[in-house]
């Protein structure tokens, strides 16, 4: 495919998503029941691009989905400042049975922030900003981080001692990731319901909170950066309430 062809592809698809995304709600309002053949590859090709929300403070869109066993969400960005922000620093997806708090949650830290190899992250701020949306170096990048990322993080599940974890090995939670295109990146998590301290039949809801972590700039003191920037520094997160589908 030529590079005019895929410009114009790209073009298209942000249209699409852009007219999409004035249509969805900001917090996923429906139960939905995750499908049969679910994968957790990075590739949420079972959702056919199509997301239940979209919330403009972090920049993602999202769907949560469960069966008896697992609690499923799939997150995509196709902008460009939201996607070198997650990928630069990480998410952290929350998971409290009983309020929207932070204490008492179980927290996933996937992907993990790339601040501990700043000569990298910043040869990656640098080709950013000379880069255009269809920049191979970009993209190559994007993927390197990806690859890089084979560690998980899970804090305050009562069943686990431990708190690290290789993603292959992860005690049945399992994640991927993927950036097919320079801007766009794709997450998907699967984490058991027993780690959750209910099942689907006990307790039919859960809150959830979705955070794009912060940059190590935000403890400078202003004007290190101007004000229109700081969505890109500052940690960004939103919560929500899911009711279990049965």
């Amino acid at each position: 495919m030529t590079s005019k062809k895929i410009t114009f592809t790209l073009i298209i698809q942000l249209f699409f998503f852009t007219v999409y995304a004035q249509k969805l709600p900001v917090v996923q309002q429906a139960s939905l029941r995750a499908p049969a053949d679910i994968k957790i590859d990075g590739k949420p090709k079972e959702w056919g691009n199509k997301f239940q929300a979209y919330n403009k403070t972090t920049g993602v869109y999202y769907t949560i989905s469960n069966d008896t066993e697992n609690l499923y969400l799939a997150i995509y960005s196709n902008e460009k400042d939201f996607t070198d922000k997650i990928l630069r620093n990480g998410i952290n997806i929350s998971f409290n049975a009983k309020k929207k708090s932070a204490e008492g949650s179980v927290i996933i830290k996937y992907p993990l922030s790339q601040a501990q190899n700043m000569e990298e992250s910043n040869k990656y701020v640098e080709t950013i900003y000379k880069s255009r949306t269809e920049d191979p170096l970009l993209l190559k990048m994007n993927k390197a981080i990806v690859t890089r990322n084979k560690h998980i993080k899970i804090f305050g599940a009562k069943a686990l001692t431990d708190t690290l974890f290789s993603i292959y090995d992860a005690k049945g939670v399992m994640v991927g990731i993927d950036c097919p295109a320079a801007n766009v990146f794709y997450y998907e998590i699967a984490i058991p319901l027993k780690y959750l301290q209910f099942t689907s039949e006990a307790l039919p809801r859960i809150n959830y909170n979705i955070q794009t972590n912060g940059s190590w700039l935000a403890h400078l003191r202003p004007p290190s950066f101007w004000a229109e920037e700081a969505y890109k520094v500052y940690a960004a997160d939103f919560w929500g309430e899911y009711a279990l589908a049965k």
